[in-house]
């Protein structure tokens, strides 16, 4: 995406195209507008301005209020979209349609107190530690959050706006999983999630007829990614329901797909023949 800012000017329009190594695109015309400046100043609800807010404009501009809580947009025309985000305040997302006059927007923020705590276990109720858990908001406007369980398995956020959010856990020895709630800064220690271990499936690839081991195939089953080594072994670890659909693949193989069935011993064998 290429486009032009003058400070007298409203922007150009975006210019997107795709380039091929070594390509060389010339003749590109790029046209200034006229438009009309845009400014504003950002407020606490009891009118003190706000310094270092982030002002995306969506068009790749971003910029930060000063001391006195003031940006500077330069010239723009049209619709105007402006996302505004500070540490510890709750982002806000302002419309403004402009015209052939001027616009100075006074724009006011609330602090984000919202927190959020949980617990991560086991099957057998014991804390997890140091699962990474990933907070998403569906706000739209605030960012992801990350951090990890301590050695009770506690894990907390705070300065969140309140709302719906989604919740990853990842953890190397464990099944991932997700979930959904939302945030009040009220709540105290109100979510608790059991991660599985799951099971696994060792499985060996071979040739048909002379049984040759297989390196290099990949094996797919869901979000379970491996590949066999020389002898043409591998393990599908983290495996999750009473059956898995894997995909086989090698270059120079026919590939193929097979369903696999957890035993109830948590552990299975196969052994896969490629032609």
């Amino acid at each position: 995406r290429i486009w032009a800012r003058h400070g007298q000017h409203a922007a150009s329009a975006v210019a997107g195209f795709e380039l091929r190594s070594g390509e060389v695109r010339g003749n590109l015309r790029l046209q200034l507008r006229e438009g009309v400046p845009l400014t504003g100043v950002v407020r606490t609800a009891n009118g003190q301005p706000i310094a270092g807010v982030q002002v995306d404009l969506g068009d790749g501009l971003i910029l930060t209020t000063d001391d006195r809580g003031v940006f500077d947009a330069g010239f723009r025309r049209g619709r105007q979209q402006l996302v505004l985000r500070g540490p510890g305040l709750i982002p806000r997302m302002i419309e403004v349609e402009l015209g052939d006059a001027a616009r100075d927007l006074d724009v006011t923020l609330e602090p984000a107190e919202g927190r959020f705590e949980g617990r991560v276990v086991d099957g057998n109720g014991q804390p997890i530690a140091d699962v990474e858990v990933e907070l998403r908001p569906l706000d739209g406007l605030s960012p992801s959050l990350i951090t990890w369980t301590d050695e009770r398995g506690l894990y907390e956020f705070d300065q969140l706006a309140p709302g719906a959010v989604e919740l990853g856990f990842v953890h190397g020895a464990y099944v991932p999983a997700e979930s959904r709630a939302s945030v009040d800064e009220r709540a105290g220690l109100a979510h608790e999630i059991v991660l599985d271990t799951g099971w696994s499936a060792a499985v060996l690839v071979r040739s048909v007829g002379r049984g040759e081991s297989i390196a290099h195939v990949e094996l797919i089953a869901g979000h379970v990614n491996t590949t066999t080594d020389k002898q043409g072994l591998a393990t599908l670890a983290r495996l999750v329901g009473a059956r898995v659909e894997v995909e086989v693949r090698a270059d120079g193989w026919v590939g193929q797909t097979l369903v696999l069935r957890d035993d109830g011993t948590g552990r299975v064998n196969v052994t896969i023949e490629l032609a």
